[in-house]
């Protein structure tokens, strides 16, 4: 058994999707169970403003009704079907702000401690998840400013989406963002920033590119098209509680950092349009409790006849919410068919064997909190012709 990241980088991306509909139902029945995670794919609203507090918008309701989006000075966020050459990520619509406007700066706020954590905040030990549109990529200009953000803000309140005076949320203690930071009217923010990259930002991080705590991903480069985000808050550990931001390569995060935060999160906050060029965000999905994915015992190589079988197995995974599998030849995802079963399953097994069968398999076991990679070899013996 081996485990080689570099490897399988790129068909993580591959599988991004196929990822996304197996933690969708995970994360819904552990929502149903303990009302502590949400998903969020923009289908139930109706389209055009997005907020709660869009008086004229069609998805307007009150403070701690069925919408649980709200933000100040509407519309921010708004929710749109395919346009512009973009089609939502799954289903049939998506959210952006407002479209290639100058500085709209839209913000929309999702309230962690009221709507999931019972009031609460959190340390630790929790998984965000979502999808973005780049429509510019590397080659089309730097423009471009869509992130999302883990907050500890104040106020919010722990009964109600926010203060019905209103007192909007503001920055308290942290953000940790994630996306794409490549314009500000703020030059504290922009210095340094290399438009050919993601970043990811910790609030009062010294080592960072900038006084304001942004870092360069120079592992994730930007392209156009729909791009797979995800920000893990490992075990609580006060300030330096440590936090993975991943684009894409969900094996090897992009970087793992200390929150510098012992006050916990308990805010969601959707930034777009802060430069000239929209974005789109797509199919979010939060999780508490989340433990990576582990295994004890993973495949060994074997060698077979052609003409018999071959079977791989790990056993012993272990993680919140419980792991899936997904296996591969040689970095291809391999699917069930005539000659074989248990794809997406502990046990893959392969009939009638051929010689081009031989090759590397892997066992991707991941959840919302991180992906592990066992793999194995399969030899096979062609006996001579006489």
């Amino acid at each position: 058994m081996t485990v080689n990241q570099r490897q399988h980088a790129g068909a993580i991306r591959a599988f991004g999707v196929l990822i996304f509909l197996t933690l969708f139902t995970l994360v819904l029945s552990v929502w149903s169970a303990r009302a502590s995670g949400f998903f969020d794919s923009f289908e139930s609203y109706a389209q055009g403003s997005l907020d709660s507090t869009d008086s004229a918008g069609p998805n307007a309701g009150p403070n701690g009704g069925a919408n649980p989006w709200f933000g100040a000075n509407p519309p921010n966020l708004r929710v749109v079907g395919a346009e512009n050459g973009v089609t939502p990520h799954s289903g049939t619509n998506m959210v952006r702000g407002c479209y290639n406007c100058i500085y709209d700066n839209d913000v929309d706020w999702f309230n962690l401690s009221f709507r999931c954590a019972t009031g609460g905040v959190y340390s630790g030990s929790i998984a965000l998840d979502w999808w973005f549109y780049d429509p510019l990529g590397a080659g089309g200009g730097g423009d471009y400013t869509d992130y999302i953000a883990l907050c500890n803000y104040a106020p919010v309140p722990p009964d109600m989406d926010y203060d019905p005076t209103p007192n909007w949320p503001a920055f308290n203690s942290q953000r940790l963002s994630l996306g794409g930071c490549a314009v500000s009217l703020d030059p504290t923010t922009t210095t340094n920033i290399d438009a050919a990259f993601y970043q990811a930002r910790i609030v009062g991080a010294t080592d960072g590119i900038n006084e304001a705590g942004w870092f360069n991903l120079t592992n994730a480069p930007r392209s156009v098209g729909w791009h797979h985000a995800r920000i893990f808050i490992g075990a609580p550990n006060a300030a330096d509680t440590p936090a993975s931001f991943y684009i894409d390569n969900m094996v090897a995060p992009a970087l793992t950092h200390a929150a510098i935060n012992s006050d916990g999160f308990n805010l969601l906050e959707i930034n777009a349009d802060f430069g000239n060029t929209s974005g789109y965000f797509d199919d979010l999905a939060f999780q508490d409790n989340a433990t990576p994915p582990t295994f004890t015992t993973g495949p060994t190589n074997i060698t077979v006849l052609v003409g018999s079988n071959a079977n791989f197995s790990v056993s012993g995974a272990a993680g919140t919410p419980p792991p899936s599998y997904y296996w591969q030849r040689n970095g291809v995802g391999l699917t069930n068919g005539a000659r074989i079963s248990g794809a997406t399953s502990a046990r893959l097994v392969i009939t009638n064997i051929i010689a081009g069968d031989e090759g590397t398999y892997s066992c991707l076991v991941s959840n919302i909190a991180g992906v592990v990679v066992a793999t194995a070899t399969l030899s096979v013996v062609v006996p001579p012709t006489i």
